[in-house]
């Protein structure tokens, strides 16, 4: 069997598409063929045999025997407790129960072999490198892939989950989880956010070519890999032969399967189980208030343009992108057809259908939603109809049922366990005790989520995306590091209301290239800063000693600087980053990007500058009880940023001697007011709300007497050209803030100002950056 590129149409090996999930337009791989196959001729097999029979058509060039091993060692006593799956039957229906494993989900199905088809395929295609696997999740991928790979040598993983966007029983199972392997990042965003990452990374080689450097060949457990996907069609063959053991059909009698679905990896591995032969009418594509796939099956318009994702209390399908779709698309209509599609998403955040493409999918999959009452709804009807207990993302499947006309499966993702609050919520009980639910349900608690209480949280870490690699390879051998460069933007801060708290980073950077080896040596192409007073050394010294690490070896830094000094654009700030980010990495500390915006908060003195350089984005922070607490946002596309860099420096004793040592209640209120709707005025970017949170009575006016050309620069405010204005940080440049519909007028008005360093900036989201050599 060989696989063919979504996109590229171009075929490699099983191997390569395990290793490699990615072709070389970033599309997936898909098998070149599916053939049925006597699917009645397994009806007495074990689900180890069902399994091997299937496997062995995709993998065969893996070794038979190696296959069978990989197995039997997969589907255990040990990695499911009592039983590998279960079913409920009902009259006209049925539940597939798949979360009998390790993480209580259905991602164990399938994640149980996981590693032992990477082992085989790395063997086969002779890697040498540890395999680091990164991984988003939903909610249940990542426990299941941490349960499945911890300890495991020659493996490490990362998962990455969307800070507060899932179950609190899936946040523990991940965060408390077990092994010397194994990395938990919660990330500011959604899960897209880290589904998008996680395909970014695999497709930059200068990234996979730093892992490598490093010794580890880097790849992901989601189920854009088809390690991922294809043992998920197992467990459909195998049940619909135990619904004629079971006597609720006969041979060859058609199904329908009610599929709870975000990513649609699940319901395409039953349309695969379909093609093989098992017996299916209708496939149910069931979605959570994130509907995008309803609608798209109803209307043949994929359009995630202005949609925003909604939490819901069936987290796992909190997903707009759903990546195995593509598979879908390339299967039913060709590659080619396929990338077009893929592109028009990526570019203009739609793709369509035409009329006969789309009556040609709904042959196959029917389509059902409901929102967070449905789901409550439907927990108490299940429950007082027939004592049986689902969880959230199973009732958006039971509500399946509604489109389905034969014997149904609905597929139960996920153990109610997994949900109390909601379980109890829907029953109107108001413990959600494992306890209580265990009386409930008449079910004992599984032993995993049994032992959650007695764990200790072990992981902390949030992060902006862009941070995850460069916060990876910091944690590698210490040794490789000698050699890096790091880049921290710019910032504007003070900004309006927000003094000494808010700021914006900008793409605008200073440069720090590290080598720690003999001697000491600073090259600043300023000969008073090339000495151990400077402020990166300084900054690099007080972590490394804070931490009881050696300071006492080698210290060698190149500056290449390109933001001007003491003109209010965090200059200094990038300093200190820098040295802490040397340390952090030369000292393996293993802090998070909100740690290293902590200690240069201390040396910096407040937040406005240094949260924003470290976190990227625009920033909002305090420092409280030897912590930082932020409000990241990103700003409104809509907005456009311009900097007037000041004609001298501004010293910063200079710039606070000029404000007034005393305040009024009525100023005080003012600032505090504006400052309260500043975020969301430039996260929304809304028009007439921006002048009035950028005024300020606290520091401006007085900071802008400072301004050697002020008469000019309160000229251009006159002109009405800007949304509004304010004075950066504590120096001599003023930003003014502009509509980028206007941008063209805008340059030809700035041309006018000869003489003026007037620049346009756009916001950096990345925040410091490390380059390693």
């Amino acid at each position: 069997m060989v696989y063919l590129g979504s996109r590229d149409n171009k075929e490699v090996s099983a191997s390569q598409a395990i290793l490699n999930p990615f072709d070389s337009l970033k599309g997936l791989y898909i098998p070149s063929e599916i053939k049925p196959i006597d699917i009645i001729s397994m009806k007495d097999y074990s689900y180890q045999e069902v399994a091997f029979e299937v496997l062995k058509i995709y993998f065969k060039e893996l070794g038979e025997d190696n296959l069978k091993d990989a197995v039997y060692k997969a589907y255990s006593n040990e990695n499911f407790e009592k039983k590998i799956l279960d079913l409920k039957l009902f009259d006209n229906y049925g539940y597939l129960e798949l979360f009998h494993g390790q993480s209580a989900a259905f991602k164990d199905m399938a994640l149980a072999l996981y590693p032992y088809l990477v082992e085989l395929a790395a063997k086969k295609e002779g890697i040498e490198e540890d395999v680091y696997i990164i991984s988003a999740t939903s909610g249940d991928t990542g426990k299941a892939a941490l349960e499945a790979l911890k300890d495991l040598e020659g493996i490490k993983i990362a998962v990455l989950y969307p800070n507060n966007g899932v179950s609190q029983i899936q946040y523990e199972q991940m965060v408390k989880q077990q092994g010397n392997n194994v990395e938990v990042i919660a990330i500011n965003g959604n899960f897209d956010d880290a589904q998008t990452y996680v395909k970014k990374l695999l497709n930059d080689k200068e990234n996979l070519a730093t892992f490598e450097k490093l010794g580890y060949h880097l790849m992901s457990a989601n189920s854009i890999n088809i390690a991922r996907l294809l043992p998920q069609v197992i467990y459909y063959i195998y049940a619909y032969l135990q619904l004629i053991n079971n006597k609720k059909i006969k041979e060859n009698e058609l199904i329908d399967i009610a599929v709870p679905t975000g990513n649609f990896g699940n319901i395409l591995a039953a349309y695969i189980a379909k093609l093989m032969g098992v017996k299916v009418d209708k496939l149910v594509c069931c979605s959570n208030a994130n509907n995008v796939l309803h609608d798209f099956l109803n209307t043949g318009v994929y359009n995630i343009n202005n949609r925003e994702l909604n939490k819901s209390v069936a987290p796992s399908m909190d997903i707009l992108i759903s990546s195995n779709l593509e598979r879908l698309i390339a299967m039913k209509f060709g590659p080619q057809f396929n990338q077009e599609m893929m592109n028009n998403l990526t570019n203009e955040k739609v793709f369509k259908l035409n009329k006969q493409q789309l009556e040609e999918l709904q042959k196959e999959f029917v389509c059902e939603y409901g929102n967070d009452e449905d789901v409550y709804k439907i927990i108490k009807e299940e429950y007082d109809n027939n004592n049986y207990v689902i969880d959230p993302h199973t009732a958006l499947a039971y509500k399946g049922l509604n489109k389905t006309s034969n014997y149904s499966l609905v597929v139960a993702t996920a153990s109610p366990f997994k949900f109390s609050d909601t379980i109890m919520h829907a029953l109107n009980l108001e413990s959600s005790n494992f306890k209580d639910i265990s009386k409930v349900m008449n079910e004992d608690i599984p032993n995993k989520l049994k032992e959650l209480k007695e764990l200790p949280i072990r992981f902390k870490t949030v992060l902006n995306v862009n941070d995850v690699a460069p916060y990876l390879l910091s944690k590698l051998d210490g040794e490789v590091h000698r050699s890096f460069r790091v880049r921290v933007p710019a910032t504007t801060a003070n900004i309006g209301s927000g003094f000494d708290v808010t700021g914006i980073a900008l793409d605008l950077y200073n440069y720090f290239t590290f080598s720690f080896e003999d001697g000491f040596s600073i090259d600043s192409g300023n000969e008073k800063y090339d000495n151990k007073d400077n402020m990166v050394y300084q900054s690099y010294l007080r972590v490394m000693k804070k931490y009881n690490k050696e300071v006492d070896g080698p210290f060698n830094l190149k500056i290449e600087t390109n933001i001007p000094i003491a003109r209010g654009l965090g200059s200094s700030s990038t300093c200190i980053l820098a040295g802490i980010v040397a340390a952090n990495i030369y000292g393996q500390l293993n802090l998070s990007p909100q740690q290293i915006a902590y200690e240069a908060c201390l040396v910096e003195g407040h937040p406005d500058n240094t949260a924003p350089a470290a976190l990227g984005g625009m920033v909002s922070a305090v420092l409280d009880d030897n912590d930082i607490y932020y409000h990241r946002i990103e700003v409104a596309p809509s907005l456009s940023f311009y900097a007037l860099i000041g004609l001298e420096e501004l010293s910063t004793s200079k710039a606070r001697a000029a404000l007034p040592t005393e305040l009024t209640y009525a100023q005080a209120i003012h600032n505090i007011a504006r400052a309260s709707i500043c975020l969301n005025a430039f996260e929304k970017g809304i028009i007439n709300y921006l002048p009035i949170v950028s005024q300020d009575q606290i520091h401006q006016e007085y900071r802008m007497n400072l301004i050697c050309n002020i008469n000019q620069i309160r000229n251009i405010i006159a002109s009405n050209k800007f949304v509004t204005h304010w004075v950066s940080g504590a120096g001599t440049t003023m930003m003014f803030l502009a509509e980028a519909n206007k941008e063209t007028q805008i340059n030809e008005y700035i041309k006018s100002f000869e003489g003026l360093d007037f620049r346009k900036l756009s916001v950096d989201y990345s925040g410091v950056m490390v380059e390693y050599y």
